[in-house]
């Protein structure tokens, strides 16, 4: 991942950080729908370089998207698409990654099973019991996520769900594709 463009996210008065990390990353999310192949992967990465930091929002108020050339960052015309947000939103001009960066991670999505009502009727089914039985199963079923998040809109349903990123150092830089969420388990990209 030889390039990048860094994104400041700037919090205001009408629009608090997590707001605008929901609204903006549901934009990003659709330009990286925008391009993607014929197996759903985009060649962007997206990195979260004060991802887990203790002072604010878990992570941060900025974001990276990498790509292996220039062109291909180029060719995404990012301004135009983030134009509505010009005044929430400071985007770089494509800036090389510096040559002595050797440490990488991975941000990948997790997605967890906390509908209690889904689990519920899953297992009556599955096990040709009564809902009451199986409701008694999961009395005392109180999942804990530990992971940051972004809350974002569904642009199926328009239900609101939570991207849940989990960050793993990498021992080298992997290239495998990422998800139109610009996530990926396999591939990493530099943290800098």
């Amino acid at each position: 991942m030889s390039f990048y463009i860094n994104f400041q996210l700037i919090e205001s008065q009408e629009i608090s950080l997590p707001m605008l990390w929901g609204e903006v990353y549901y934009n990003l999310h659709l330009l990286l729908t925008s391009n993607k192949d014929e197996n759903n992967s985009v060649p962007f990465g997206i990195s979260f370089p004060d991802y887990g930091k203790e002072d604010g929002f878990v992570f941060g108020n900025k974001f990276r998207i990498h790509a292996d050339n220039m062109k291909i960052l180029e060719n995404v015309n990012i301004r135009d698409h983030f134009r509505k947000f010009s005044e929430y939103l400071h985007i770089s001009s494509i800036r090389e990654t510096p040559s002595n960066v050797n440490t990488f991670v991975s941000f990948s999505r997790k997605q967890f099973k906390t509908n209690i009502s889904y689990l519920i009727r899953r297992c009556a089914e599955r096990h040709n019991i009564t809902i009451d039985e199986a409701t008694k199963r999961y009395n005392d079923y109180h999942p804990v996520v530990n992971l940051p998040y972004i809350l974002l809109k569904s642009g199926s349903n328009h239900n609101k769900f939570r991207l849940h990123i989990e960050k793993r150092e990498s021992k080298k830089e992997n290239f495998n594709g990422f998800s139109l969420y610009g996530l990926s388990e396999n591939s990493s990209v530099p943290l800098f």
